[in-house]
């Protein structure tokens, strides 16, 4: 069964705090979405992927409670925290728990069974991950493309 990519929206209101932030970039994707456009057969797997895992934003991906307890020993490494708030440390324009594996040339997550409910919730092939690849496969491929040329490991 084909999926399809459906939700075209006329009018969208972005509250400032929004930008940026994955919620915001599948609306803007949803808004240049052709109605009822088929997804691609050609969708990547995630780990030949890792789009989603890039961000501009230091409050990318927040961790919240139970978030920071499931990521054990790797929460203090792979998190910073802002006040209150606590979310997963950016490198190098990416989530501080992507790596790369050198010898499949491809992302991998390093807290993937652990990692935040915003993570979990981004299923492959949903709205999510369209806008997701929409707004950065290109800078995800580069960055590959510098690590796998420099043959060194995504820095956490």
């Amino acid at each position: 069964m084909e999926s399809m990519v459906f939700g075209f929206l006329s009018s969208l209101t972005v509250e400032p705090a929004c930008e940026g932030t994955v919620r915001c970039r599948v609306k803007k994707c949803e808004e240049r979405a052709i109605v009822g456009a088929p997804m691609s057969d050609d969708l990547p797997e995630c780990l030949d992927c890792g789009a989603c895992c890039f961000g501009d934003r230091p409050d990318y991906v927040p961790v919240r409670g139970d978030d920071y307890g499931r990521l054990g020993d790797a929460a203090e490494e792979l998190t910073r925290w802002q006040g209150n708030r606590c979310f997963l440390r950016m490198a190098e324009g990416h989530c501080a728990a992507l790596v790369l594996d050198a010898g499949l040339r491809r992302f991998v997550c390093s807290t993937y069974e652990t990692r935040p409910d915003t993570c979990r919730v981004l299923a492959r092939g949903s709205a999510e991950c369209a806008g997701e690849r929409f707004e950065k496969s290109a800078r995800a491929r580069d960055a590959l493309t510098r690590v796998i040329t420099r043959h060194e490991p995504l820095a956490p």
